[in-house]
């Protein structure tokens, strides 16, 4: 388990307006409130109704200009609640403080992904820069910003960027104020069927012997698994960092097991 420092990342120099997004102070009246729903109803659908006290009004409020084409700045987000949370957050600084129009776009699967939707890549999904048709030229893309990608993944992708087509490779904005740490987690197929059960498998929530005796229908067996398919730690490089290893031993007490 590594602790990462979640990030906001923007296009490079693609519209001058998003690297101002961390660098105004939030209003307290307003903003508490809203924060107060955001984080009771995570499934927020933002409506026209504004938020703050003191606002941009619509009617004021401009587009951003990508590729010549006149749009609203574009927020995907990455599939966990938090990252949600911190979206909807800044479409109401981006609408309400800022002044610009800004929307909602897609949720993407993962940091990796949600970094090359900002670079303009066409393809996310495509395993080669080549196929991913990043940033192409008089082509405008909708994803512009995205909140809370994680540390290792997401500075992976920008180093690629980076090294590949630097006018393209998007740019922290800024650190929330608060950090993770990577840890496992319980897949769909686990516990969507304990969920049915009236049992929660993630975030350890029904993880007490008298509420779950047995957890082994909701997951494979070891014998399920292709033995020659299981790598050792030392066979990754990421794995076998000093780092990595040290996080490990702290949080488990586990010295014994390297």
């Amino acid at each position: 388990m590594r602790p990462h420092a979640f990030k906001l990342c923007v296009p490079h120099v693609r519209s001058s307006t998003c690297s101002r997004v961390l660098m105004l102070p939030l209003p307290r009246d307003g903003m508490a409130s809203c924060l107060k729903v955001l984080t009771f109803a995570v499934s927020v659908i933002y409506v026209n109704a504004e938020c703050l006290s003191t606002f941009v009004p619509a009617s004021a409020r401009l587009n951003v200009s990508i590729e010549g084409v006149s749009m609203p700045i574009g927020l995907p987000t990455v599939n966990w609640d938090s990252a949600r949370i911190n979206r909807e957050i800044m479409v109401i600084v981006f609408r309400e403080i800022l002044g610009y129009n800004a929307e909602s776009t897609r949720t993407i699967s993962g940091s990796d992904k949600a970094v090359l939707a900002v670079a303009g890549c066409q393809d996310i999904d495509a395993g080669s820069m080549e196929d991913r048709k990043c940033s192409l030229p008089g082509v405008p893309f909708e994803d512009h910003v995205t909140m809370e990608v994680w540390g290792a993944t997401a500075d992976s992708t920008v180093t690629l960027l980076s090294s590949c087509c630097a006018a393209i490779a998007p740019k922290q904005a800024g650190v929330l104020s608060y950090r993770g740490v990577e840890n496992e987690f319980v897949f769909p197929h686990s516990y969507t069927p304990a969920m049915d059960d009236s049992l929660s498998l993630t975030y350890y929530k029904t993880w007490n012997a008298s509420w779950l005796s047995d957890p082994s229908p909701y997951f494979s067996l070891l014998s399920d698994f292709d033995a020659a398919e299981i790598l050792s730690c030392d066979s990754n490089s990421a794995l076998s960092s000093e780092g990595l290893i040290n996080d490990f031993v702290m949080a488990t007490g586990w010295q014994d097991k390297l």
